[in-house]
């Protein structure tokens, strides 16, 4: 059972102090409260609290590893459309020349 009363968003019921925790937290998980709080002006337990309500309302959804495919021996795999400002046959065959002799592109398809 939610603590929110009807009609209220959760963005509603966002104070200064966690916008800027937030702001903060969404770009480095692993930040301690207490480095979080010197930035906000508030206490490490203060900003586990907050953190821990943020949470609980939905606020905070998930907290995700971002993993380093290189050194997982994985390599990264992308799919890119492009548009050719200009597209005669001569600029379209020199792209995918371009293409086919970079290190990175493994394959071009037109």
């Amino acid at each position: 059972m939610s603590d929110q009363t009807a009609g209220e968003r959760p963005a509603d019921q966002l104070d200064d102090f966690d916008r800027r925790i937030l702001a903060i937290y969404q770009h480095d998980t692993r930040l301690t409260g207490e480095s979080i709080g010197q930035a906000v002006g508030l206490s490490a337990a203060a900003v586990q609290r907050r953190l821990k309500r943020l949470r609980a309302r939905g606020v905070i959804v998930q907290e995700e590893a971002r993993l380093d495919a290189k050194a997982l021996g994985l390599p990264t795999t992308c799919i890119v459309g492009v548009d050719l400002e200009y597209e005669r046959n001569q600029h379209v065959d020199e792209f995918k020349q371009r293409m086919r002799e970079h290190p990175m592109c493994s394959s071009a398809i037109t």
